[in-house]
């Protein structure tokens, strides 16, 4: 072993001390974490202080990340340090799915004195797919969680508002709802919201009232608004919305919804309201 005296470099401007015995480095292993990032797994401590020197562990330009179901070369963005021996290479385009072969490899790589990298020199491994099902209920599901709220039934208060009551049950401790029925009441909340009730909502709520008239030329447009509304529910695959105005102009809403990822189905009036 070399002693450099002050530092690591012929010049000592790295860090105090000599550097540590050169054992040799190579990849072990490699393994996708993420749909753009793989965790390498390396046989020793690599040189790893600098993202701008060549032949660093933590300089993007060390390393090389290939898809091999064709000649696809992913631009490596950034190297993640979680270990002396395992880095994290982030690339700024998706790897394939998890039926496609990719490659991370170095030929620069330098171990902790300065030695080149040793064989072998890459590893082989799986892509992922990326989780398309960003639903509410996909991602409780995921930390084992249910959506659950208070029970407080939405019904008609008053001449102009719904609300609802906080119910008590046998345990003395206030109800909860889940499934359709929580859906329920968070289309109905929803739905008799004025936009803009919540300043960090602009685009939530539709507004309705109990017993105010509607004019029929705006029905269609109702229709429209009332369905893009509940599908904004996270819950809410598909929805549709009937709406019947009675001969003094008061309107009621049918709605029907399809609730993922069960697929149950949701059907329910709101009585005599108007927007």
């Amino acid at each position: 072993m070399t002693l450099y005296g002050w530092g690591f470099d012929a010049y000592g401007l790295g860090p105090h001390g000599s550097p540590p015995f050169a054992e040799g480095v190579s990849i072990a292993a490699a393994v996708a974490t993420s749909v753009n990032e793989v965790r390498v797994y390396l046989t020793n401590e690599p040189k790893h202080a600098s993202k701008v020197a060549a032949g660093d562990a933590l300089n993007p330009a060390t390393w090389t990340v290939q898809r091999l179901d064709g000649p696809t070369y992913l631009n490596v963005m950034s190297v993640i340090e979680y270990a002396p021996t395992i880095y994290g290479v982030v690339t700024d385009q998706p790897f394939g799915n998890s039926t496609i072969v990719h490659e991370v490899s170095s030929i620069t790589l330098l171990d902790a004195g300065g030695g080149i990298i040793l064989p072998p020199r890459k590893a082989q491994f799986a892509g992922l797919v990326a989780d398309t099902d960003t639903s509410l209920q996909a991602k409780l599901a995921k930390r084992g969680a249910i959506a659950r709220d208070v029970a407080n039934p939405q019904s008609p208060r008053g001449s102009d508002v719904f609300g609802g009551t906080l119910v008590v049950g046998s345990s003395g401790d206030y109800d909860t709802v889940t499934g359709l029925e929580l859906v329920k009441k968070l289309i109905i909340r929803r739905l008799s919201t004025r936009q803009g009730g919540f300043f960090h909502l602009p685009d939530y709520g539709v507004g309705y009232r109990v017993k105010e008239p509607v004019q029929p030329g705006s029905l269609r447009q109702v229709k429209a608004e009332v369905e893009r509304q509940i599908l904004k529910e996270p819950e809410v695959a598909a929805a549709s919305a009937s709406l019947t105005l009675d001969t003094n102009n008061v309107l009621t809403i049918a709605i029907k919804a399809t609730i993922r990822p069960t697929g149950e189905q949701l059907q329910f009036s709101i009585p005599t309201v108007a927007l």
